[in-house]
């Protein structure tokens, strides 16, 4: 490797990326599979995890791309730094939310179905309509 530097500088870019995509992947497995109160088969949480991960990693490269690109610093001055950082807590609250999303609707369609623990809380979602000639309210949808 010494007489190859621009190979072993490859070398260490792509082992980098495995591990930080190995490391992304497994953080968000234990987050899809500890926090829930259900169990979710393996497979899906292996694949909701992976999607979240692909998700995290493209935003992490955008993120990091502007920031190289644009001059941040003179137009929010000092407060560039807060503004970045509310910016990527943002987007990685939103990924995280898609990504549980995505592996619900991936384990409820193509995989196993998930199943409650026995002190999970099932919500029930009415919603009511009130008539105009009579005043009474009267239920038009319930999801479960």
């Amino acid at each position: 490797m010494a007489n190859y530097p621009e190979t072993a500088e490859v070398f260490v870019r792509v082992i980098g990326l495995g591990l930080n995509v190995a490391l992304t992947t497994f953080i968000f497995v234990l987050m899809f599979r500890m926090l829930p109160d259900a169990q979710i088969r393996s497979r899906d949480v292996l694949i909701g995890a992976l999607v979240t991960t692909f998700l995290f990693l493209v935003g992490q490269w955008v993120i990091s791309f502007y920031i190289g690109i644009a001059n941040v610093g003179t137009v929010y001055g000092a407060a560039a730094f807060m503004a970045i950082l509310i910016t990527w807590i943002y987007y990685s609250a939103i990924i995280i939310y898609i990504g549980a999303e995505f592996t619900e609707s991936w384990a409820n369609e193509m995989g196993g179905k998930i199943i409650p623990d026995e002190y999970a809380v099932i919500t029930k979602t009415v919603e009511y309509q009130e008539d105009k000639t009579t005043g009474e309210e009267k239920e038009i949808r319930t999801e479960v």
